[in-house]
Order: C-alpha cells, then sequence, then structure tokens
C-alpha cells in the first residue's frame, strides 16, 4: 500500500540523515559536569549551557524516546556531529511530521552555514536522483534575531511525496538547527516555525565544555586508520545483511558505505551512514553493527580501528 510504502521511506531516510535517539543520564560514560552533549528539559524546555541556548518543546510534538530524567544526553551521529533532540507529530496513529534538533561542528563540515545546508540537500540528493529533486524554496530566514539558512528537497515515491528540509544557523562554532521530515511543504513550514521560540545566549563559546566523544576512552588517541581491504582482512564474522523486499520489487541496490570504530576486541563500536539508498541503509547497518574483527595490534597492543566499510546489495547475487 502507498501509506505503508510511505511511512517506511520515511523511517529510512531518517535512519541515514539523523540518529533519531537521546538516552537519559544513567549512563557511567556520561560523567561531565559541562559537556555538549549534556542538555534538560524543564517545564517543556529543552536547554543547553554549552550550546547557550533553549527552546519550548511546540504543542503536540513528542520527544522521540521520552525519559523520566530532566537531563537529556545527546546522542552522536559522528564525532563532530550531535543528535540534541528527536521529535515525532502522529495523528490518527500515523506519521505527520518528524523532527531533530541537531548541531555540527563548524569547522568538520563546511565554510558558512549556507554551504553546510546546500551540501546536506544536495548530497541527500545524490544518493537517489531518480526519485530526489531540490526544493524551490532556498532562502535566508530569520528567528530570534538571528539569520538561518534553510533549504530542502522533494522525494517522490509511487505517487507519494516526502518534504525534507534543513534550517540551521552558526552559533558558538557550531551549525545548529532542525531537520524536519513531512508529507506536506505547510507541514515542513510549521515545523520549522518552532524556531520562532529558541532563546540564544552570547555568541562565545564556553571554554569549559567538553565533547564527550573527543574525550573517549583513555586510549582514543592510539587508533589506526585502515583501508577498507585490510579492515576487511579482518573480519572473521561477517553478518549477510537482508535484502529487503521492498528494494527488490523497486530494483534497487547499489553500494552502501559506512564510517566505523571498531574497539580493541573487535567489535563495532560506532557506525555514521556515508552515501547509500536509504531503502538499503537500515539493513547494511544493522547487519554491520554484528561483525566481529580480530583485534588489531600496534606496537604490539590492540588500538582502535577507523575505517570505511563497504556493504553491496546486488539483484543478481554476486
Amino acid at each position: 500500500m502507498k501509506v505503508c510504502c510511505l511511512e517506511f521511506v520515511a523511517v529510512a531516510i531518517l535512519m541515514q540523515t539523523l540518529a533519531f535517539a537521546q538516552q537519559p543520564k544513567n549512563n557511567q560514560s556520561f560523567s561531565f559536569s559541562l559537556a555538549f552533549e549534556k542538555g534538560s528539559i524543564s517545564n517543556s524546555v529543552y536547554e543547553n549551557e554549552c550550546f547557550g541556548f533553549s527552546l519550548p518543546i511546540p504543542a503536540g510534538w513528542q520527544l522521540h524516546n521520552p525519559s523520566d530524567s530532566i537531563e537529556m544526553q545527546a546522542q552522536h551521529t559522528s564525532p563532530a556531529s550531535l543528535v540534541l533532540l528527536a521529535m515525532d507529530k502522529m495523528a490518527d496513529g500515523g506519521f505527520v511530521s518528524k523532527m531533530a534538533v541537531n548541531a555540527y561542528e563548524s569547522k568538520a563540515f563546511a565554510p558558512s552555514v549556507e554551504q553546510f545546508v546546500a551540501n546536506a540537500v544536495q548530497g541527500q540528493i545524490g544518493t537517489d536522483p531518480e526519485h530526489r529533486e531540490a526544493s524551490k524554496d532556498a532562502s535566508i530566514v530569520e528567528y530570534a534575531g538571528k539569520s538561518f539558512s534553510r533549504s530542502g528537497y522533494k522525494q517522490t515515491r509511487s505517487g507519494d511525496s516526502l518534504y525534507i528540509g534543513f534550517v540551521y544557523t552558526k552559533f558558538r562554532d557550531f551549525y545548529v538547527g532542525l531537520t524536519v521530515m513531512a508529507k506536506t511543504v505547510e507541514q515542513i513550514k510549521e515545523s520549522e516555525n518552532s524556531l520562532q521560540q529558541i532563546s540564544f545566549g552570547d555568541d562565545n563559546p564556553n571554554p569549559k565544555c567538553v565533547m564527550r566523544e573527543a574525550n573517549f576512552g583513555a586510549n582514543r588517541s592510539a587508533r589506526a586508520h585502515l583501508s577498507k581491504e585490510d579492515a576487511r582482512s579482518l573480519l572473521i564474522k561477517p553478518t549477510q545483511p537482508d535484502y529487503p523486499d521492498i528494494a527488490k520489487r523497486a530494483r534497487v541496490q547499489g553500494h552502501v558505505l559506512l564510517h566505523g570504530i571498531i574497539d580493541k576486541n573487535g567489535d563495532i563500536r560506532d557506525l555514521t551512514l556515508i552515501s547509500g539508498h536509504p531503502m538499503l541503509a537500515p539493513s547494511a547497518i544493522k547487519a554491520v553493527r554484528q561483525w566481529k574483527y580480530k583485534p588489531y595490534l600496534l606496537d604490539g597492543q590492540p588500538v582502535e580501528v577507523e575505517t570505511e566499510i563497504d556493504v553491496i546489495f546486488s539483484l543478481s547475487g554476486g
């Protein structure tokens, strides 16, 4: 059915562009009093001291992963990017809109917020140009006295459409803003307009704030960077991904490229999607998370490995 297909693709795209998750502060690794990952929700208002802004949860929206704790730990989608909040808007038990508040270290992504947003749109279109096209409403908008760059794209499959929007500003050396998804342009604009309630502090980074991911583990500096081929030679327990039926029916095939961190025991510690079709990416990620590698030795000691992982889906079975 069209609606079922639409919602499946919605979830797949979100897995590609976002890591929709938060965790309450009951994780032992979350120990810094001033960490960018540390936010709080009180009286339906999200605040983050390190990023220096607060944002009310819009009426009718629900946190993707609600918590009994008022302290929320952001989720890394890469060492330089965070999902601070993820929210859903539902009606009659179905998907209406999805929205994530994200932060990206500016120096790691693009020289300007305009280029950052343009890259986000073009990167997504590039993974499925047959079904995606840029929207015609790229513009500069103002919220809370700050200029935001906005753009997006439209995806059409089997007569159904999804709209994905990006609206970001540069603040405290981060690109901060929203990635939203909805079934209509009007719903996209309504979601983006929640930024009318955002409140910023001063634009001076707090030198006491730390990025937990950048300080995770005593031996983080001892990390080997291996090619895809060299890392593959260490793989001792691959798990083959399931080929989604919907992808087969649509004759979708190709590569899913992931950035992976393999810990000292040979287990996958972190995965970030680089490129790949949204119908294939979730299955690839699920399978790779189960892979087991032979520990890589550096000077006789096991160390973390950073590499790219290529998962191939072929309708020919080759």
